[in-house]
């Protein structure tokens, strides 16, 4: 798997003038499915799920598909978009990633993509755990949020009061990667702990 996630990476990029996993880029189109297609015939766990973001922004689409020579030993790729092009988008091995670590076939990876980038139920900035001013992290509870690096004390705090809608998707086996969107761009806040 170490092998061939590089790999089916760089095929990416290079169909995609400048993807790079886990960050909002620019030049990042449909030739993304074409660059799929350059690996279809080693593809025995082609998948895709397609999706609206639930709330706050009109017209952003959700994306993942799947794809490499089987479910066991696939990736899947998150794309969030709008007509003017992609906002962010991730790359995972799905062997790692909670949900789509125990789809085995090409049927069940695709309900398996479809209940990943679902939302269920509105979420909001202002749930997120206070981060007292001085202390070095927000309130630890049973399943910490440990927010992105760019995130100060301030900004945290400030996102909180905003009160936006947050869309977490699993990013591990134990972790959700949570996001929130503005008119032109997509902020990755941090992590969310949960059982696995």
């Amino acid at each position: 798997m170490q092998k061939i996630i590089p790999i089916l990476l760089t095929i990416l990029i290079a169909g995609a003038g400048g993807f790079a996993a886990g960050r909002a880029t620019s030049g990042f189109d449909a030739r993304m499915a074409a660059s799929g297609a350059a690996i279809a015939a080693e593809d025995g766990c082609a998948a895709l799920a397609r999706s609206e973001w639930p709330i706050g922004v009109r017209g952003l689409r959700l994306e993942a598909r799947a794809f490499g020579p089987d479910c066991d030993n696939a990736t899947a790729v998150f794309v969030a978009s709008t007509e003017q092009g992609p906002l962010y988008q991730a790359a995972f091995a799905t062997s790692q990633v909670f949900g789509l670590a125990e789809a085995e076939t090409q049927e069940a990876m695709t309900v398996a993509l479809s209940d990943w980038i679902a939302q269920r139920g509105a979420r909001s900035t202002a749930l997120l755990p206070p981060w007292p001013a001085g202390a070095g992290s927000p309130e630890a509870g049973e399943f910490p949020f440990t927010p992105a690096p760019w995130l100060t004390q301030a900004a945290y705090e400030n996102l909180r009061a905003e009160d936006l809608p947050v869309f977490c998707m699993a990013q591990g086996l134990e972790t959700a990667r949570c996001l929130v969107a503005r008119e032109d761009a997509i902020e990755d806040i941090g992590l969310q702990s949960f059982p696995g």
